[in-house]
């Protein structure tokens, strides 16, 4: 892949999440505005943090790539669009995770 095809796939791969946290965010802040509301809803009703909530969510889709990992490695075939919808999910459950930690206020001052 050369540096220009990477580039698009970066950019492609980055607009798909993009869109995705901004359809979601339609939908999960809707009440308060606050688009981390679920996380802190979710760790009410399990009785963990807004962190270990997030956490517990996303491994769904740490799973699946998983099973994309093992599929590629023995050449089965994967269709595109799930793995291009479950890469998008961990990344932007990342981005979230990140939000999160900002919204908790755990960084320490540099």
């Amino acid at each position: 892949m050369t540096h220009e095809e990477f580039t698009e796939h970066v950019q492609h791969l980055w607009m798909q999440c993009v869109h995705m946290l901004e359809e979601k965010g339609k939908q999960y802040a809707k009440e308060s505005g606050d688009r981390l509301e679920h996380f802190f809803k979710a760790a009410d009703k399990c009785g963990n943090t807004p962190v270990e909530a997030l956490m517990g969510m996303k491994v769904k889709h740490t799973v699946c790539i998983d099973d994309i990992v093992r599929d590629v490695a023995y050449g089965f075939p994967i269709k595109r669009r799930f793995v291009d919808e479950k890469f998008v999910d961990e990344i932007n459950y990342l981005i979230l995770l990140h939000a999160l930690i900002e919204e908790e206020g755990i960084f320490k001052p540099e």
